[in-house]
């Protein structure tokens, strides 16, 4: 969801705002593994999360018990899950996103570099498609959703070579 919301931030105030970098943006396209989002805000338990964390990844190894003891660590702080409930109710429309980024990328002058992880299987790096003649992208081979966790280098030299 970061990058809708600094889209959106970016957008109410693009004054304030010298670049935006986004990494497989909610909010651009309409394909989304609406299962997962709500299989994620479900899960209470590692095994009932640790199927939607492995959708996070295009390397399945990363999800780790550490990683999802975090993750519930998070999900258990007073307020997360009923956010997460409410933000679940914005996300979705039936099975499809929702939010338009789209339409806020237009009210930003800045550059605007978006990287997206070939193996999302959250939000398809087909959803950049909606992107074309507005904004550059570049993928991430072998990275899913996280492509800043599973590969940062590739993620930083993506947006060095927008924004450089």
């Amino acid at each position: 969801m970061g990058g809708a919301v600094v889209t959106a931030a970016a957008a109410a105030a693009p004054g304030r705002v010298r670049s935006l970098s986004l990494v497989a943006p909610a909010g651009v396209g309409t394909a989304v593994d609406a299962d997962y989002l709500r299989g994620f805000v479900a899960a209470g338990s590692r095994r009932e999360l640790r199927p939607y964390a492995r959708k996070l990844f295009a390397d399945e190894k990363q999800v780790t018990r550490q990683l999802l003891d975090d993750m519930l660590k998070l999900k258990r702080i007073d307020g997360v899950q009923d956010g997460l409930r409410t933000l679940l109710g914005t996300l979705l429309d039936g099975d499809e996103q929702a939010i338009d980024a789209i339409a806020l990328l237009s009210k930003v002058p800045a550059p605007v570099a978006v990287v997206w992880g070939r193996q999302d299987a959250v939000l398809p790096a087909s959803n950049a498609d909606a992107l074309a003649g507005r904004v550059t992208v570049r993928f991430v081979d072998r990275a899913g959703h996280m492509a800043h966790m599973e590969n940062p280098a590739a993620v930083r030299v993506a947006i060095e070579s927008v924004l450089g």
